[in-house]
């Protein structure tokens, strides 16, 4: 068998080259060599086959069972490709997927589009996976060799025995779009090192979510020493952005690691979004939010297009993947202050409230759960009062309103709801603290609406020495009663029954950290750190004052920002815009079953 084999004099003397430039050409020592001679090694090696000696007893057989994976090594990473994120991510993955398919895996870091051809030729490989190589000629590709090949978002007409695998840029940048828009955010800068290809998609779908003039874009230079000079020359334009979406994770952490040597905060200051979901993100601080293209997936079908391309039953030119955001804690939540800048407050009266209750989807005879910020609007001419007539008139007498009427300074001083107090006079407070009566406690910090509410004739009020509810209208009763110590928000409880009555929940000017009915989410979704606590209140039971030990599933609301802003991104809302805030109203079911899915996959 060796002698049957092409050796490096054979090409040589066919060639009338020295075998010393045959070598050089074949192991990619080509500096001192001409292209014309390059080209003419590199033809005669793919038709004679020629297989280097050091692998040849191993892969003169038909079937070598090795993939090949192409990496572009752009300028741009100096060298250190391997090293990105999303590269040494869909590497690992791979890896993984080609090892169970009982092959081996050959990894080739070049700029050189024309050593693809070499590179496989010489290890007479099965199949390759291109990855970074967007605009290139596929076609003289797949004339020059006659494996099969898979290529990583290839912009190229489609090819025979070749598949292109793309995922949803458009759609990433879109999500990203949609959900800055939801954050608050009016005034997004895009940045990239070109406008082309998969960055260009990203780009463009995150300008059609935003909306017209709503983002504008950034070239940054491809080598690091220039965009830190970029970034200092252009700071000050960039910070008059409230949110960054960097169309790589590469360069998202790098520009926020930029403005904390600045002494910039992210979110606080600016807010940053990535793309790819790369395994850095969870571990910056931040944590960045990005778009998570799924490498797993992408590398399994991969390998598997590969071999029905082999076998000759792959038909499919073109497959896409989908993507998801995954938010994170990188975006500030804007929604309650406009676009960040100071605005002119406002005044607002009855009618207008009236007018924007009716827009957002406000009708006689539903029954909605109402959160509000009295002053988020403005100057509202008669206060608390004109908003609960204004509901009122919307919803009329066949409807129901339901506000919270939480007194949780009731609960145990331990808990922290008595931050401000010297913890020596904690257990004097849990022997003094007032028993709840839901005639006269008043709320903690429900806001001016709600504490007048509780008031409002014909209204009732639930049970719960800490967490109850207020109601008026025609189901106030079956809301309110009944109301158990230890199932706050669960089945049974004012919002579970919400849940039964295909209920509403209306946001006034204040966010989903206030929108009680996540909570309902929270008793039904599943997740790792879901635990009982007991909690402590003053209540009266046999006209005796008792300081009530009950159990509950704890609560805290952390991640309902950022449960809502996903909500939003679903288009499940309706907001409308109400003095210097807005009103958003939305279907408590469909917001607590998408809260339930979300949990269960994001919460720890």
């Amino acid at each position: 068998m060796a002698d049957e084999r092409i050796r490096i004099s054979d090409i040589a003397e066919e060639l009338g080259l020295s075998t010393a430039t045959v070598s050089n050409v074949i192991h990619g020592k080509t500096k001192k060599v001409s292209d014309e001679t390059i080209k003419r090694v590199q033809e005669l090696v793919e038709k004679k086959g020629y297989i280097p000696s050091m692998a040849g007893i191993l892969l003169a057989q038909n079937n070598s069972r090795i993939i090949g994976i192409v990496v572009n090594d752009h300028k741009k990473y100096k060298g250190h490709v391997l090293e990105d994120g999303f590269v040494s991510a869909s590497l690992n993955a791979l890896s993984g997927e080609i090892d169970r398919a009982g092959y081996f895996m050959m990894v080739k870091a070049t700029d050189r589009w024309n050593e693809i051809v070499r590179f496989a030729s010489m290890w007479n490989m099965e199949g390759l996976v291109i990855i970074g190589f967007c605009e290139q000629d596929y076609k003289k590709l797949r004339e020059a060799m006659h494996i099969p090949f898979v290529i990583y978002d290839g912009y190229t007409e489609e090819v025979p025995r070749t598949c292109n695998l793309i995922i949803d840029n458009y759609d990433g940048g879109y999500q990203v779009g949609k959900y800055l828009k939801a954050m608050g955010h009016g005034k997004v800068l895009c940045i990239s090192d070109n406008f082309v290809c998969v960055d260009s998609e990203r780009m463009d779908g995150c300008a059609v979510a935003m909306g017209e003039n709503a983002v504008n874009f950034m070239q940054i230079p491809m080598e690091k020493e220039e965009r830190m000079r970029f970034y200092r020359e252009w700071e000050d334009e960039i910070l008059e952005y409230t949110a960054v979406f960097a169309v790589s994770d590469f360069y998202a952490v790098e520009l926020l690691h930029y403005l904390q040597e600045k002494g910039i905060q992210v979110p606080e200051d600016i807010s940053i979004v990535g793309f790819d979901d790369s395994p850095v993100c969870e571990f910056c601080h931040p944590a960045l939010t990005t778009v998570k293209q799924d490498v797993a997936v992408r590398a399994r079908n991969a390998i598997a297009i590969l071999q029905k391309l082999k076998a000759g039953e792959e038909e499919r030119l073109t497959v896409k993947l989908p993507v998801s955001l995954m938010e994170r804690m990188s975006v500030k939540n804007l929604r309650q202050g406009g676009t960040g800048e100071k605005m002119e407050r406002k005044i607002v009266i009855k009618d207008d409230i009236v007018k924007a209750l009716k827009d957002a989807g406000v009708r006689p005879g539903q029954t909605i759960m109402v959160h509000t910020s009295l002053s988020s609007l403005g100057f509202v001419c008669g206060g608390a009062q004109t908003v609960i007539e204004a509901l009122m008139e919307c919803v009329s007498e066949s409807g129901t309103i339901m506000m919270p009427a939480q007194s949780w300074k009731n609960l145990d001083p331990e808990t922290g709801v008595h931050w401000e107090e010297p913890k020596e006079w904690w257990q004097t407070i849990r022997e003094h603290w007032p028993a709840y009566n839901k005639e006269i406690t008043p709320t903690n910090t429900m806001g001016a609406v709600a504490e007048m509410f509780r008031k409002w004739p014909g209204a009732l009020r639930s049970d719960h020495p800490a967490r109850s509810v207020s109601a008026w209208g025609r189901h106030a009763e079956y809301l309110t009663e009944n109301h158990d110590l230890s199932n706050i928000f669960g089945e049974g409880s004012p919002v579970g029954k919400l849940y039964e009555l295909d209920g509403y929940v209306l946001l006034i000017g204040v966010g989903y950290d206030k929108n009680t009915s996540l909570h309902l989410a929270d008793t039904r979704a599943e997740y790792p750190g879901r635990h009982l606590v007991t909690e402590h209140s003053a209540v009266m039971e046999n006209g005796e004052r008792k300081w009530k030990a009950y159990q509950t599933l704890h609560v805290d609301g952390e991640d309902f920002e950022r449960i809502g802003a996903a909500f939003e991104i679903r288009g499940k809302t309706t907001r409308v815009p109400l003095g210097n805030s807005s009103i958003c109203l939305m279907r408590q079911r469909e917001l607590v079953d998408f809260a339930v899915e979300w949990i269960e996959k994001n919460r720890k």
